[in-house]
C-alpha cells in the first residue's frame, strides 16, 4: 500500500502486509483512517457528515461494490462511499448515514509532510 506521505493520508503501518492475515490488516488500516476526526465527523447536530477529500476525489472506486439500494445521502457515489463506511462505525453512526438526513462535506486536505 503506497500513501503520499501528507498529514492527510493514511498512516503508514508499522509492520507488512502478509497474505494470511491481509484483510485482518487492510481492515485495521481502514478503522484506524476512519478514526482520524479529519477523515470521517458526523456532526448530528449540524446534519452534516464530513469525509476527507480522498472520498471525494476516488468515490467512483467504491461504486462497483457498495451501492445502496436505498438510504444514504449525496450522488450515487457518495451514497456508496458512506455504505461503505458503515462496516467500520459504531452501530448508531452506521443507522444515522442510511438515514440520509444530512449533508456531505469534504474536510481540507493537508499536502504537509507528516513527521514519521
Amino acid at each position: 500500500m503506497l500513501v503520499c506521505a501528507a498529514v492527510s493520508c493514511p498512516y503508514l503501518r508499522l509492520e507488512p502486509f502478509v497474505g494470511e492475515r491481509l484483510d485482518e490488516q487492510l481492515d485495521d488500516q481502514v478503522r484506524i483512517f476512519l478514526g482520524q476526526p479529519e477523515v470521517l465527523e458526523i456532526d448530528r447536530e449540524k446534519g452534516e457528515v464530513r469525509l476527507s477529500s480522498i472520498f471525494d476525489w476516488f468515490t467512483e472506486d467504491w461504486a462497483a461494490s457498495f451501492s445502496p439500494d436505498e438510504g444514504f445521502s449525496g450522488s450515487d457515489d457518495e451514497r456508496a462511499v458512506l455504505n461503505f463506511i458503515t462496516a467500520y462505525v459504531s452501530e448508531s453512526d452506521g443507522e444515522y448515514l442510511k438515514t440520509g438526513e444530512y449533508r456531505v462535506r469534504y474536510s481540507d486536505y493537508d499536502w504537509s509532510l507528516n513527521r514519521q
